[in-house]
């Protein structure tokens, strides 16, 4: 048997206020999927509620076109810590803590494990054998095993978890828009509505399928003129569609809303 070993990568969005850990996703590198898949989590844990403010590392999945539209269309502000300065980050502290409930897995790899000084922060005599690293089974058990005991651990004066924190929501919060969910995290495909008279097909692989979508297009004798003139009257009427199953939402090839 040949064994590789791999980086496991874990992207966690806290909640601020209740420092629960509401969204995670794992992957073999950072990149945008991973993020979006922890965004999304992240969305459905807190009931789609309108988030306010977005900050993270300068990590490059955040700061890739994809992303960085998810997140402006999302959150009312977005930011990043400036480099150098991890302490302007109020979820630093969280990470922090959370890695220490990690420690407890003596066959993962700290590169600053037991370091009292900056020369031996990467001292190779505290890494585990590679026979004795996990496999990327147990290392994802792990580390949901540990995400579970941050969030059901008590902090603060009142001894509440960050699970119970989190279930007090002020009730002025609002839910996000579908089509803002649809733009985020749904099917995106080029259509050409010149040879759809009156719908929208598209289709999405699973399991190697091809799902067919059909969606009407409302009141389309009027509706065609109003797609025309949004794309300036060409020859060919080629939209992206931003869709999941309930509804489709027309966008020119360059991302302004039609419909």
């Amino acid at each position: 048997t040949v064994l590789k070993q791999a980086t496991l990568y874990l992207v966690r969005i806290s909640d601020v206020a209740s420092r629960k850990i509401i969204g995670y996703a794992f992957g073999t590198s950072e990149n945008a999927d991973l993020v979006k898949k922890a965004l999304r989590m992240a969305i459905q844990t807190a009931d789609n509620v309108a988030p306010l403010e977005f900050i993270s590392d300068n990590g490059s999945a955040f700061t890739v076109a994809e992303v960085k539209s998810a997140l402006n269309l999302i959150f009312k502000k977005v930011r990043n810590i400036k480099p150098g300065n991890s302490q302007e980050n109020p979820a630093e502290m969280h990470v922090k803590i959370l890695t220490n409930m990690c420690r407890g897995n003596n066959n993962w790899l700290y590169s600053g494990f037991n370091a009292h000084a900056i020369k031996n922060t990467t001292n190779p005599d505290y890494f585990p054998k590679p026979s004795e690293l996990p496999s990327m089974e147990a290392s994802y058990q792990q580390a949901l095993d540990a995400i579970e005991r941050y969030n059901n651990t008590p902090w603060g004066a009142d001894g509440l978890t960050p699970n119970e924190r989190f279930e007090h929501k002020n009730p002025a919060c609002k839910a996000l828009e579908p089509r803002v969910l649809r733009y985020a995290f749904g099917q995106r495909t080029q259509v050409d509505l010149s040879y759809m008279r009156g719908f929208v097909n598209v289709h999405r692989v699973d399991n190697g399928y091809s799902v067919p979508f059909k969606f009407e297009i409302p009141n389309y004798e009027q509706t065609i003129h109003l797609i025309s003139e949004r794309l300036g009257y060409q020859s060919h009427a080629k939209v992206m569609v931003c869709w999941d199953e309930t509804a489709a939402d027309i966008y020119t090839p360059e991302g302004t809303y039609i419909l």
